[in-house]
């Protein structure tokens, strides 16, 4: 349907319309699922008529960039400067902690420096960005970004540029890239379709 349209405006997840039950104890029924959504729709024209219009031609990417604990750097170097002063006078044992303590600061700061840098190379090909929850990862995997982005058909590609220049800056980057998608996650529009703005139900209840 996407490739037919050019885009589209999804609902949120596993929403189903039903029937309009009837009202209070009146006679008759009340409007059908299909009749539901076209008001819906008709009232609401006019917003998703622009929304479609912003999201013409535009398409969302995932991407997801974790640091391979394993591979990246033990020690910054005002660590190592530290460590080495601390060599004469600490323990095999304390060296032991002290150094795992240390990779772990490092890859941290690594992985810090490393979201603000791809978050500003991807915002200068993207024409938005959404930070999602990053995904379940192993347990020598460390965060960097999570991220929905809202690209030009045409700069598809530029994506792809910026990613493999990060992982080719650091090899200790896991880069994973998917898509192009509808946008999904850029579908929002300024009314959503709600069970009280249509069936005059209770606020809160998702229409079924």
């Amino acid at each position: 349907m996407w490739e037919r349209t050019g885009s589209a405006l999804p609902m949120t997840f596993n929403v189903l319309v039903a029937d309009e039950p009837p009202p209070g104890n009146g006679p008759g029924p009340g409007r059908g699922a299909e009749q539901r959504l076209t008001d819906w729709i008709t009232s609401q024209a006019s917003s998703l008529t622009n929304r479609l219009q912003e999201l013409a031609g535009r398409c969302e990417l995932r991407v997801e960039i974790t640091l391979d604990r394993p591979a990246a750097p033990t020690t910054t170097p005002a660590q190592g400067t530290a460590a080495t002063s601390a060599t004469e006078t600490r323990s095999p044992g304390m060296l032991r902690l002290l150094g795992k303590q240390r990779a772990r600061n490092a890859a941290g700061e690594l992985a810090d420096t490393l979201h603000a840098r791809v978050r500003h190379r991807l915002l200068s090909v993207a024409e938005d960005l959404r930070d999602r929850a990053p995904t379940q990862r192993t347990s020598d995997e460390i965060h960097v970004l999570s991220a929905a982005l809202l690209v030009r058909h045409e700069d598809v590609d530029a994506v792809g540029t910026v990613l493999s220049q990060t992982r080719a800056e650091q090899p200790a980057c896991r880069v994973r890239f998917l898509g192009p998608w509808p946008p999904y996650s850029f579908a929002d529009t300024e009314h959503r379709f709600q069970s009280d703005e249509v069936a005059g139900e209770p606020p809160g209840r998702a229409p079924r």
